[in-house]
């Protein structure tokens, strides 16, 4: 992180979730395209060791903090590997680094890209001085697979262990491009709903949507009731063969009917031709 280099080509895309009150986790995946990685067969999957190293600076310059974790990145069929991570920060503006180590010698790789972590604790004030939490949906992950979770924690060597929620292991995809031969769940968290008074019982409406383009409603979803003050769930698999290759946006629109707020998620994604790319 203090030298940073370049052996490999290496991507970052990150996301955003609440861990608690004023403290954002950024969880994000690293692909990486180096030659003759050393492989071995865990569970099925090609794996290889990877350490994977972050850290996060404020405007100000001062450090915000720092990983660094050995895992077993899975390989993936055009011989990449994807890892994950995760790091906590409170919101605000952030240059964060992310890179990968490989064997003794070592090789390694970093990129570094600017991050605004959003606030998912927001609080609005009345006139009276008392205050009301504001609904807040976290980033949309485009996941392959929801699988049980394996033990009481979370294995931190796990490829993906950053995207483990509770006793949901996420399969993450590591882009936002697509063949029309895939297959995509997206999962979603909601925050702060408003309850009825003197219970914990919402009244709130999530309904879901895929664009083309941002504009045109290419699918959409039955709305989906939700009566607690935080919801979890995903919508999918979504087979994409039937949407012509090009971009997209996943909408969540999230509707309170207690605290009459509403609030939209977006995310963009491409779906792509082998032969042609996007249309």
């Amino acid at each position: 992180l203090k030298a940073p280099r370049q052996d490999f080509p290496l991507t970052v895309h990150t996301s955003f979730l609440r861990i608690s009150e004023g403290v954002t986790g950024v969880v994000g995946l690293v692909r990486g395209e180096a030659a003759d990685l050393p492989t071995r067969e865990e569970d099925g999957r090609k794996v290889t060791d990877v350490v994977v190293v972050t850290s996060a600076q404020a405007e100000g310059g001062e450090d915000a903090g720092w990983t660094e974790q050995p895992v077993r990145a899975e390989v993936q069929e055009d011989g990449s590997f994807l890892a994950s991570f995760g790091i906590a920060l409170p919101p605000g503006k952030y240059a964060l680094k992310a890179g990968a180590v490989l064997g003794e010698g070592p090789t390694g790789s970093m990129v570094s890209e600017a991050i605004e972590v959003p606030d998912f604790s927001k609080v609005e004030t009345a006139a009276d001085g008392t205050t009301t939490k504001v609904p807040t949906v976290a980033s949309i992950l485009f996941v392959r697979d929801i699988q049980e979770a394996k033990g009481d924690e979370p294995d931190p060597t796990d490829a993906f262990a950053a995207f483990r929620l509770g006793s949901a292991q996420l399969i993450p995809f590591g882009a936002r491009e697509f063949l029309q031969s895939d297959t995509v769940s997206f999962f979603y968290l909601v925050y702060d709903l408003g309850t009825k008074p003197g219970t914990e019982e919402g009244d709130a409406t999530i309904a879901f949507s895929i664009l083309k383009n941002g504009r045109t409603p290419v699918a959409q979803a039955p709305p989906n009731p939700v009566n607690t003050a935080m919801a979890a769930s995903s919508i999918g698999p979504v087979p994409l063969g039937a949407y012509a290759p090009g971009n997209y946006v996943v909408q969540l629109r999230v509707t309170d009917n207690i605290t009459k707020k509403s609030v939209v998620q977006n995310e963009k994604f491409t779906i792509v031709d082998p032969e042609g790319g996007a249309e």
